[in-house]
C-alpha cells in the first residue's frame, strides 16, 4: 500500500479492513526507527493500531518478534 504525502511516498506492508496496519520486516537488528516508521504509517492514515512482525528473530515468540503499535 502506499501514502502519497507533499513530494514523497511512504509504503507499508498490509491494510487489513481499512483498519490495521501491519508492517513486516526482516532486518539483522530492530531499531526504534523501525518502530517510528509504523507510527508515523498509523498517524498518516488515522489508523488506531499496527502489528510489527519482525521475521529475523531466533524465535516468533520472543518480545521483539511481534510488537504492537498504537496511535
Amino acid at each position: 500500500m502506499r501514502i502519497y504525502h507533499s513530494n514523497w511516498v511512504l509504503e507499508f506492508n498490509i491494510l487489513v479492513e481499512d483498519t490495521v496496519i501491519i508492517e513486516i520486516k526482516s532486518a539483522a537488528m530492530l531499531r526504534d526507527v523501525h518502530k517510528k516508521q509504523l507510527l508515523i504509517y498509523l498517524r498518516l492514515e488515522d489508523k488506531k493500531i499496527g502489528p510489527f512482525v519482525h521475521f529475523n528473530s531466533s524465535s516468533i515468540i520472543r518480545k521483539e518478534s511481534l510488537i504492537r503499535i498504537i496511535h
